[in-house]
């Protein structure tokens, strides 16, 4: 396969179009959104089939045979990635742009009536560094996340691999058409906290971390949330020019109004536990702490907007 440098070009065009921190900001106006949504899928094709050659230029040739079209992408963050309901195996792409080695987990969304593994025979023959951890039911927070399509993919297997530095992988899964039970996850909505071999995470009754130990020290740290939002203005008596694009016209001088979690859950999972802060219908943040993992991962997820929002 030999690289399409026209459609290179016209997708580095796109692209660096819409890295631009102000392409789509929270107050754009709809003509402008329009626009760069267009622009995105022009170009949404020829990145995909660019991509898959690349990575069959870049990948070892034992990797790229598991790789074959389609390359399909998905937002794993919404858990959900509907092209994987039909397939009978796949590959999930890797990359570690570090000098040193990571340690990722994975989660691969999995449909009802359905059974996704781990490779394993195939991982051991290409030596890669991955375990599979067991599948879970999503939580209610993930399926609250409204998608174009209902949603039918309703567990997630939990996979680590470990991935060495500067370097691809092509993790191979297999499935079955056939469904799995699976234990329940626990909830808590009271004061608690989580931990793993290094830190300990504590939230109060309203669901704000209110401290964070070192175990290697043995010390507490003190830790503060807030968080705010302001009302962007349409046009007033003072200016005929709405907040978008460029402009950020708040209404009123007021400082940011400080948004409340609305509710919050504490769960413990084989290889990992989480806080589940939900400040909206659109808006929660995930306090996750990995097993063994030295570092604190905050994911913050917005949108898709419901209609009730448009």
């Amino acid at each position: 396969n030999h690289v399409d440098f026209n459609g290179l070009f016209k997708l580095g065009e796109v692209m660096g179009l819409l890295q631009h921190h102000d392409t789509i900001t929270g107050t754009s106006p709809m003509i402008n959104i329009a626009d760069a949504l267009q622009r995105m899928h022009q170009v949404e094709k020829i990145g995909e089939n660019l991509t898959l050659v690349l990575y069959q230029h870049i990948l070892t040739q034992s990797s790229a045979i598991n790789l074959s079209p389609p390359l399909t992408f998905c937002q794993l963050n919404e858990s959900y990635c509907k092209p994987l309901a039909t397939m009978d195996k796949f590959s999930a792409i890797i990359y570690n742009p570090s000098s040193v080695a990571n340690q990722l987990w994975l989660r691969i969304p999995v449909a009802e009536q359905q059974t996704i593994h781990l490779d394993v025979d195939t991982v051991k023959k290409l030596s890669i560094d991955a375990q599979e951890i067991g599948t879970i039911n999503l939580s209610p927070i993930i399926q609250s996340i409204p998608i174009v399509d209902k949603r039918n993919q309703l567990q997630e297997l939990i996979v680590r691999v470990n991935i060495p530095p500067l370097s691809f992988q092509a993790l191979p899964f297999t499935t079955l058409k056939q469904s799995q039970k699976v234990e329940a996850i626990l909830f808590s909505n009271l004061s608690c906290s989580i931990e793993n071999q290094n830190y300990v995470i504590t939230v109060n009754a309203q669901g704000s971390i209110t401290a964070i130990k070192l175990k290697s020290t043995n010390k507490n740290i003190d830790f503060n949330q807030n968080f705010g939002h302001y009302t962007s203005s349409s046009a007033d008596g003072v200016s005929h020019q709405s907040s978008g694009l460029y402009v950020f016209r708040p209404v009123g001088t007021d400082p940011p109004k400080q948004v409340s979690i609305k509710q919050f859950y504490c769960s413990k999972r084989k290889g990992y536990e989480e806080i589940i802060q939900v400040y909206s219908l659109y808006v929660h943040q995930t306090i996750r702490l990995l097993d063994n993992s030295p570092y604190i991962e905050f994911e913050w997820t917005v949108g898709r907007l419901h209609r009730k929002y448009d």
